[in-house]
């Protein structure tokens, strides 16, 4: 499924569906254009999701239990992570997971709604370092850092379709 950001003020990004997502832009940071210059320590990508049937460790093949799935917190993750560098992209700019440091510390039931909050803590070039934290209503869910490089896209899928090629 897509997923889009709208500008809702000058300081917050958000979409809404079923995976509600938003940005904090520190002040003085006004996405206007987007300038990847403009990625720095202190933007703040927010998620959450209300977890159904289709979110647990039981239908995703992960686990046996109708609790939130791994594999569903981490979507959450990368959805907050990559939906709040949207802004700050060029055309034909993407970002791409490569690490995902990531502990699951409780379960959450179907009905829960989860949150998530990923602050960028390091920059350095390409390479972009989340703090992420998870929570739900009865406290912490998950915590952990993930990394994601600022890439081109033309010379990305290029290199994608390079690996097939025998």
């Amino acid at each position: 499924m897509p997923i889009s950001g709208t500008f809702a003020s000058a300081n917050t990004v958000k979409q809404d569906g079923p995976v509600s997502l938003s940005a904090h832009i520190p002040k003085g940071l006004i996405p206007r254009a987007k300038y990847p210059s403009m990625i720095r320590e202190g933007i703040i990508g927010k998620g959450s999701m209300k977890v159904t049937d289709k979110d647990t460790a039981m239908s995703l093949g992960s686990g046996t239990l109708p609790v939130l799935a791994t594999p569903a917190m981490i979507l959450l993750i990368e959805r907050a992570v990559s939906e709040c560098l949207v802004p700050f992209l060029k055309e034909g700019e993407s970002t791409v997971g490569t690490s995902l440091d990531i502990r699951h510390s409780a379960p959450s039931v179907v009905g829960s709604e989860v949150f998530c909050s990923a602050e960028i803590i390091e920059t350095n070039g390409p390479k972009i370092v989340f703090e992420i934290r998870v929570w739900d209503s009865a406290g912490e869910v998950g915590s952990g850092r993930h990394e994601r490089f600022l890439v081109d896209d033309i010379r990305f899928m290029s290199r994608a379709a390079s690996r097939t090629k025998g």
